[in-house]
């Protein structure tokens, strides 16, 4: 979700993690958050910068829409919907124009100054305004009271990152807290407010397409040497694809398969109908989750997992704080947990995918198929055919399986494929191996078939 914000911390800054908590708030004069909604999302981090500001501090509140805390912000500026970039050097332009830069912090930490002030140069706020809608008077004071404040906090949210210009978002917050030394201190720096509850932590473990843990780049031979040391497997140096770039090769061919665990780039992508386009055109889509999600409607193979309190492991939230989590007694409703699934041993049976399960997958899989995603395709208006398959017994296990009738176009009819409740009985009570295929849509865009 903040890859851009991640990519940009990188460049900027040397590292993809926050700054500084967010309770640093409370030692802030001057609070900036944009693209955010954290009454609704981080609603204890709400409630520092309401306590901050009733201490006094000052907040200058950048969303199109009047967030709950613009009640509490001294500025809102209701800016026109993708024009940040704009607002955000307006600013700049003021800053260096009216001379508000911090030197001495420039000369001994920061790069490139002079190129930033030839960029913003003609950035006006009066020609501003004609792009992001912002009234110059109010660029100009909001720009003054941040570079003026003796502390100043940026955070910001999804509204900034989720893009298509995402990077040069964050790289405009940057620019902001580096020339005016409002980074560093307590009470300054820049906070990436994480739209899901382990990104820090998937993060500091390498979970970035050019990183490896510890935001290390692969492309650094020490580096990959001592993770090849460390793991007895031999690394590439080749950086591997953002979740944008995937698609757009996805799209373009490159990409044939994929695998896609707790993630929804068919609702998350910048471009949905880009990426749902992209999805559907892959030769093969696996999607593991405990929801049935957008993404899994395109897929050709559905895998059941485990929610958090069925895992052992840590969550590192926003503030880099660690928590560990200890695995519960049992996986409800038999989840299979992800790492289980992911070495889970699959072959191929009559042409068909089956995907061994052990018995603490088989329970999920079956309620899934009969009570979410059947309830989901019929409430949907989306069913043309329920048909009741007869039990399929393929190496002496039940399976569940997949109808190849009534082909047209060569077209597969992929549907949530699971036989009638008797079947699904025995296969909670003895089934091994379990197919189980995703309900997609037509690559054409035509309607779902669901066969169960």
């Amino acid at each position: 979700c903040h890859a851009s914000s991640v990519a940009a911390l990188l460049e900027g800054v040397g590292s993809g993690a926050v700054s500084n908590p967010v309770e640093d708030v409370a030692l802030a004069d001057f609070i900036m958050v944009i693209g955010a909604n954290p009454s609704s999302n981080h609603p204890v981090g709400a409630s520092w910068i309401k306590n901050a500001v009733k201490r006094g501090a000052k907040l200058a509140l950048f969303d199109p829409r009047a967030t709950p805390l613009a009640r509490h912000a001294t500025w809102h500026l209701d800016f026109r919907p993708d024009s940040d970039v704009a607002l955000l050097t307006g600013m700049l332009h003021v800053i260096i124009d009216e001379g508000l830069t911090d030197p001495a912090f420039i000369d001994q930490r920061v790069n490139g100054f002079d190129a930033l002030k030839a960029t913003v140069a003609e950035a006006t706020p009066e020609r501003m305004r004609e792009i992001c809608g912002i009234p110059p008077d109010t660029i100009r004071e909001v720009a003054r009271a941040y570079a003026t404040a003796k502390s100043a906090m940026i955070l910001w949210g999804m509204g900034v990152s989720q893009h298509v210009h995402g990077t040069d978002n964050a790289r405009c917050l940057i620019a902001l807290a580096m020339v005016t030394g409002q980074i560093g201190r307590p009470g300054t720096g820049l906070h990436p407010l994480r739209g899901q509850n382990n990104v820090q932590g998937a993060s500091d473990a390498g979970l970035i397409p050019m990183m490896l843990p510890n935001y290390q780049r692969v492309v650094q031979a020490d580096v990959r040497a001592h993770f090849e040391a460390l793991w007895a497997s031999p690394l590439s140096d080749v950086p591997g694809l953002t979740v944008v770039e995937v698609i757009h090769a996805a799209d373009a061919g490159r990409i044939k398969g994929m695998y896609v665990e707790g993630e929804n780039p068919a609702m998350s992508d910048p471009d949905a109908n880009h990426a749902r386009e992209s999805l559907a055109a892959l030769e093969h889509l696996v999607v593991q989750d405990i929801f049935l999600t957008e993404t899994a409607y395109l897929a050709d193979v559905i895998l059941p997992a485990s929610a958090f309190p069925e895992k052992d492991g840590s969550f590192t939230n926003t503030a880099n704080v660690t928590n560990t989590v200890a695995l519960s007694p049992g996986y409800l409703g038999g989840a299979l947990a992800q790492r289980g699934t992911i070495v889970a041993q699959r072959d191929r049976v009559e042409g068909r995918v089956v995907v061994k399960l052990d018995e603490l997958g088989r329970a999920l899989v079956v309620r899934m198929v009969l009570e979410h995603v059947a309830h989901v395709a019929v409430q949907a208006d989306v069913v043309e055919e329920v048909v009741a398959l007869e039990d399929a017994v393929v190496h002496d296990h039940p399976v569940v399986g997949l109808a190849d009738e009534g082909l047209e176009d060569g077209r597969r009819h992929v549907g949530v494929v699971v036989a009638a409740q008797r079947v699904a009985d025995v296969v909670q009570q003895r089934a091994h191996h379990v197919l189980l295929v995703a309900p997609v849509p037509q690559r054409q865009g035509g309607g779902l078939k669901a066969v169960r």
